[in-house]
């Protein structure tokens, strides 16, 4: 067998043949109805389209024959290739080439070959051929139509060639079309889109299939239909157009778009889209920059390196006086008045050359010679390459300004002399305010010493009363008196913690109180009276609440008293079971450190109006209830003023017939148990019958200069069993005590404070002084007074307890149980330090209500319509600095809150609001590190200033519109 030899141009042939792409490729039709036809028509079982690879002959079309491939050097098509005409074959047998090929031996019994090369660019690719298992020889008409088959065969090939070479030219094509920048539109007469590109897509945010699914008024808002009308008649003929766009991306937003659009032909036009959204910003900038310059009330100067005015805007055409073409290249010099220092034209120069900007006054003239003076600001303009260019002027006139400075320079003058007498009468006001101060809380001392001593003597006889045999109707009368006089202390002591709040003397303590068991207690007190009315009273403590907080026990112990004592009252009579429910839990996370107190009823309730009304002295929720229920109106107001005052605030809920809920939150530190204290006194047994003195035992010297109550004391002491010793004032009680001090003869001192001659503090501090060291004498307080300063007075003085008038049988047992040991004597204990949080001295001389009514006329003069107009403007002012301060007050935001108080102080005190100014003063003075509940508690105060300063300056504005002239 001999294989054939590769064909001269073998690696052209291959490169012709691969460029093809038709190796390996699946049947084609129709070469496989070409191979059927020439099998039948020349009559042999075989027929193939072959192609000659490198290594192999591969069958494109085959009929008859199982095989695709066969290696080239066994192929007859091999030989083909190498001939530039048919290759025929009678009898492979006989031809030494083929006689020993396995194709020939063996399967498929190739006998008989002929076959025709195919060309491609002059290189044979392969053959067209018929092979049979017989020996013979084709007639003329065969061989033709071998040939001209063949020629079919290579036209199918050539046509593969075009075609391939079309695809990559589309394929080019279409790869430049998606890679340009630009977004191209193909689109047909009726504006669907043809062909899109990426750019496009990417542009539009749509795939480009669905973009094919669209016409162009879907890429563009409503508005520019009809302009898209118009556009496409122009373009239709031949112009195109280039324009710019509003066009619609697929998330509904819109961007700006250079638009050009040309015809293709008489069915297509093309349309080009280039994002401008970034130009179109820049060149609304420049707009913008250029009308800010032109119309800036400044004048503006471009000039170059040698002072050459290069632009003007208008407003240094209206302050010069000058037109356009008699400033653009001249110097500004021409401006010049010949008043500006030579030493400020040498610095602007010196600056401006060294690249520095330079900015002084210029002493300049207008066109009509009238002078004028500009604050001159001149900067050096550098390009892209840090080098001056240009210099830019700004100018603003400041003629006029200057002129005001220099009146306002005389008013300030003026004004600080004013100031400085202003501030002589103010100090002599303050000194008053002082004065007044002094004899308000003198005033009030004397009040509450002068209401309670006879109160004393009542009280105390009645109790004495109560505890001697009567009879069952003498018993009824006498505890009718007991609780009308306690019902008017009660009324008398809301009276006086009133006015001590209105005067700013009420002072809070702050010490470990049992919450849990000061709830129960108070709930145990009302039980009774909640049980005679037919009210169920109940009370729930989460577990969750501390066991200790620091607060002070009486004032907390009265305000829920007050609440609960209240809805019992309520919630009676009702014509339903009764309900009262107290609870105490800890506040949600976001007011941590705060604890809830919430009081429910199920009795009438109130109406919103009402509510609103509550909390204001001496009013009732309706007329018709103080009728029914009676009271005074202060006891809410009260509570208020004290939940404000420990940092905390006090809601209600209530609609008519559905009962209330009043919720108090407070701001309560967690404390440590206080250290017990042991008690092994014996307990004295209460005598029944009076007895004044007894022989033996421990002796009580008392001093108080009322008959009355040194009588009511004689005969309580004597029911509890303690011998005594009266003393009619500090006088009689110091020399008696002095006379038995060598023996130790007295156990205990009780002494009021008020006295003639001398007064309990003095005989106190005369006694701790001459004890020196020696056996310390208990000394105990008995006051009518029920100021809370009269505790920190009284430890000053050396005194160990109080006790305030009325002085009840059972408060006096306990203190005769905790001072008189009939074992031992321990040491007294001293008294705690009160709390006490700083006081303006006015406020303290007229209350959270202080307003001084000639204050803004001392500084403004008494002229009603001038009057009226500041006051005005100080409530609007007012109410919106209250608005903001509320808002920084809810962020905790004590910046800001310390400087809008700071800001209503200055005219708060103008107007005359001196309790405002004094609670903005002392949220100011609270500084950054204020604590929630004290910013909350001066926020309180303040809010309770402002609603009364909002209603005298109300009633002035009332005033004066009705006396000004209609």
């Amino acid at each position: 067998m001999q294989s054939a030899p590769k064909t001269a141009d073998e690696s052209s042939r291959l490169s012709t043949l691969a460029a093809l792409g038709v190796l390996d490729t699946p049947a084609d039709p129709v070469l496989d109805g070409l191979v059927r036809a020439a099998a039948q028509l020349i009559g042999c079982p075989i027929s193939l389209v072959s192609l000659i690879d490198e290594t192999r002959q591969w069958c494109k079309a085959r009929q008859g024959l199982g095989v695709q491939q066969v290696p080239r050097e066994l192929a007859f098509c091999a030989h083909t290739i190498l001939q530039t005409g048919l290759l025929e074959v009678g009898d492979a047998r006989l031809d030494l080439r083929f006689a020993d090929n396995p194709l020939v031996t063996g399967e498929p019994h190739a006998i008989f070959y002929a076959g025709v090369p195919l060309l491609v660019d002059g290189h044979a690719m392969g053959t067209l051929c018929v092979v049979d298992h017989q020996p013979r020889e084709l007639t003329p008409g065969q061989r033709t139509l071998l040939l001209d088959l063949a020629r079919s065969a290579e036209h199918w090939l050539r046509s593969q060639q075009t075609t391939l070479q079309l695809q990559r030219v589309d394929a080019d094509r279409r790869n430049l079309f998606d890679h340009m920048g630009d977004g191209m539109l193909l689109l047909d007469r009726n504006f669907r889109v043809i062909e899109a590109n990426r750019s496009t897509a990417r542009m539009l945010g749509h795939s480009p299939d669905e973009l094919r699914q669209m016409r162009l008024h879907d890429l563009l808002p409503a508005s520019e239909h009809t302009r898209l009308t118009r556009t496409a008649l122009h373009v239709l003929k031949g112009v195109e157009r280039l324009a710019d766009w509003q066009v619609l991306r697929r998330d509904g937003s819109s961007f700006m778009a250079e638009v050009s659009t040309r015809v293709v032909d008489d069915q297509r036009f093309v349309v080009v889209l280039r994002d401008i959204t970034q130009r179109h910003a820049q060149e609304q900038e420049v707009r913008l920059l250029s009308m800010a310059v032109e119309q800036s009330a400044q004048s503006i100067l471009i000039t170059d390196l040698n002072g050459n005015i290069e632009y003007v805007n208008a407003a240094a055409l209206s302050s010069s006086g000058y037109a356009v073409h008699e400033m653009l290249g001249r110097n500004p010099r021409m401006l010049q008045s010949g008043k500006t220092p030579r030493e400020s034209y040498t610095r602007m120069w010196s600056q401006l050359q060294a690249g520095k900007p330079w900015r002084g006054l210029l002493f300049n003239r207008r066109k009509d010679g009238v002078e004028y003076v500009e604050d001159a600001s001149i900067t050096p303009i550098r390009d892209a390459n840090g080098r001056v260019t240009q210099y830019l002027a700004l100018m603003l006139d400041v003629t006029e300004k200057r002129r005001l400075n220099d009146e306002l320079e005389h008013h300030r003058n003026h004004l600080e002399d004013l100031v400085e007498q202003r501030t002589v009468a103010l100090v002599a006001a303050r000194r008053a305010a002082e004065a007044a101060s002094e004899a308000k809380s003198a005033f009030l001392a004397t009040m509450s010493h002068e209401i309670r001593t006879p109160m004393n003597g009542v009280v105390g006889s009645i109790d004495l009363l109560q505890r001697s045999d009567l009879s069952h109707y003498q018993r009824d009368l006498v505890d009718t008196v007991s609780e009308s006089a306690l019902s008017l202390l009660a009324i008398i002591d809301d009276i006086l913690d009133f006015s001590k709040i209105e005067a700013g003397q009420l002072k809070l303590e702050s010490e470990p109180v049992a919450l849990v068991r000061l709830a129960d207690s108070v709930c145990d007190a009302l039980r009774p009276t909640a049980v005679l009315q037919g009210v169920d009273l109940q009370v729930e403590v989460s577990p969750d609440v501390p066991d200790w907080v620091l607060s002070d026990a009486v004032r907390l112990r009265q305000i829920l008293n007050n609440l609960l004592g209240n809805a019992i009252k309520f919630s009676a009579d009702t014509g339903r079971a009764g309900r009262v429910e107290l609870s105490v839990e800890p506040c949600a996370p976001e007011l941590c450190g705060h604890v809830q107190l919430r009081v429910r009823d199920n009795g009438i309730g109130m109406t919103t109006e009402a509510v609103h009304r509550i909390f204001q002295p001496f009013v009732q929720a309706e007329s018709a209830t103080t009728r029914r229920f009676g009271g005074t109106g202060l006891g809410l107001s009260i509570c208020k003023r004290l939940i404000a005052l420990m940092g905390g605030w006090i809601e209600v809920a209530s609609a008519p017939g559905q009962g209330a809920t009043f919720t108090v939150t407070l701001p309560l530190e967690t404390a440590q148990a206080p250290r017990p204290v042991a008690d092994d006194h014996s307990l004295m047994n209460v005598q029944s019958g009076p007895r004044f003195a007894m022989s033996g035992g421990p002796l009580v010297l008392v001093a108080e200069d009322n008959d009355i109550n040194r009588k009511v004391i004689g005969h309580q002491l004597a029911l509890l069993g303690v011998s005594v010793e009266m003393a009619s004032d500090g006088i009689d009680a110091l020399a008696r005590w002095r006379a038995g001090h060598a023996t130790q003869r007295h156990s205990l001192l009780l002494t009021d404070l008020h006295m003639p001659g001398i007064d309990g503090y003095t005989l106190a501090a005369t006694i701790r002084s001459e004890e020196a060291g020696g056996a310390r004498l208990p000394i105990v307080a008995l006051s009518a007074n029920a100021l809370r300063g009269e505790i920190d007075r009284c430890r000053a003085a050396g005194m160990d307890d109080y006790l305030s008038k009325p002085v009840q049988i059972d408060q006096l047992g306990e203190l005769m149980r905790r001072w008189l040991p009939l074992d031992d004597v321990h040491a007294a204990a001293s008294l705690h330090a009160v709390d006490c949080h700083e006081m303006d001295v006015l406020e303290v001389e007229l209350g959270p209500l202080a307003f001084d009514e000639l204050a803004l006329a001392r500084l403004v003069g008494d002229d009603p319509a001038l009057l009226a107009d500041f006051r005005r403007r100080f409530v609007l002012s007012a109410l919106n600095t209250i608005d903001d301060m509320r808002r920084a007050a809810s962020q905790s935001d004590m910046v800001a809150l310390g400087g809008l108080a700071h800001r209503l102080k200055s005219s708060a005190r103008a107007t005359g609001a001196v309790a405002l100014a004094a609670c903005c003063e002392r949220i100011e003075r609270a500084g950054p590190q204020c604590s929630a509940p004290l910013m909350h508690a001066l926020m309180a105060s303040m809010e309770d200033a402002l609603a009364h300063v909002m209603t005298r300056l109300g009633a002035h504005l009332g005033e004066q519109a009705a006396g000004l002239p209609q």
